[in-house]
């Protein structure tokens, strides 16, 4: 609306466009308030939106998908093939090192399994580190990998942890994030009003039993398989960007709550899966078995 308000006073537009009389001041008013009041309902239901499209809730029509054998629908049965792929592969590593490669040497090219790294850095980049955290859709795995990240990595609980961790991070690292986020927000935007926009053509073509609008009926049903792509790979640079601050301010953390944390790399996840527990269950106790970390 401000766009050919600005348009309209260069003389580039007529007055009528989209229907609202650019010389009417009450109804540019109007017009402004309606693109705001759009705004502001997308903002609020950003998160709701981002939930639904990972595949969270009982009656998400999305959940379905885990119902169907095949692993091009159902991430589950991709995960269960990638974790086979990987045993394989490690056995046949373990006989390639001991000399024994005849048994790969048998397996046809077509049937044998891809390096153990790409094997890896798919688990790792799309699916969370168990079986049950698995949800029905790409994104929501792609969300939920690198929420998992600092637990399989660290034994840090992300969940609850990240609000403690924003806390500390520097302004830079913090606008980083955020603004991965904002893509984000973005797609899944794009998602929902593509959606709806759908819907509200098929109940009108439902209705009058004619669709005026193939054209764009077309434009919007690419847009809302498309989108939930772009979304996914927008996740992915979040997640880079979520992981780096766990990897880079984690001790950081450790250090402001006035704790010392231990040298070796086991010892350090011992610290933060006893820290996580300790948030996570509300119990007096938990906080005393801590005390061995304080800095002395």
């Amino acid at each position: 609306a401000v766009l050919s308000i600005v348009l309209h006073r260069l003389e580039l537009l007529d007055n009528d466009l989209l229907g609202v009389d650019l010389d009417d001041p009450p109804k540019i008013v109007l017009a402004v308030l309606v693109v705001f009041g759009a705004a502001l309902i997308l903002l609020v239901l950003s998160r709701p939106t981002i939930r639904l499209l990972e595949g969270y809730g009982s009656f998400n029509p999305l959940r379905l998908r885990l119902r169907v054998n095949a692993r091009w629908i159902n991430p589950v049965v991709d995960f269960r093939r990638l974790n086979r792929l990987e045993w394989i592969r490690i056995r046949l590593n373990r006989r390639a090192r001991r000399g024994q490669t005849k048994l790969e040497e048998s397996i046809s090219k077509r049937k044998r399994p891809p390096a153990l790294g790409q094997i890896q850095y798919r688990l790792a980049s799309r699916f969370p580190g168990r079986e049950d955290l698995v949800l029905p859709t790409a994104f929501g795995n792609t969300v939920r990998a690198f929420e998992d990240y600092s637990r399989v990595t660290y034994g840090f609980e992300s969940i609850e942890g990240w609000n403690r961790l924003t806390l500390i991070l520097p302004e830079l690292a913090s606008k980083g994030v955020q603004d991965k986020k904002s893509l984000v927000d973005f797609w899944c935007n794009i998602w929902i009003i593509s959606l709806t926009a759908l819907l509200a053509i098929g109940a009108h073509w439902a209705y009058c039993g004619c669709n005026d609008l193939p054209v764009l009926t077309g434009v919007l049903a690419a847009v809302t398989l498309l989108s939930p792509y772009g979304a996914r790979m927008a996740a992915f640079e979040w997640g880079v960007a979520i992981k780096s601050c766990f990897d880079l301010y984690l001790h950081e953390l450790a250090a402001k709550l006035g704790y010392e944390l231990p040298g070796l790399g086991q010892e350090q996840r011992t610290f933060w899966q006893k820290f996580s527990q300790t948030f996570l269950h509300r119990k007096d106790y938990l906080l005393g078995r801590l005390d061995q970390y304080r800095k002395k």
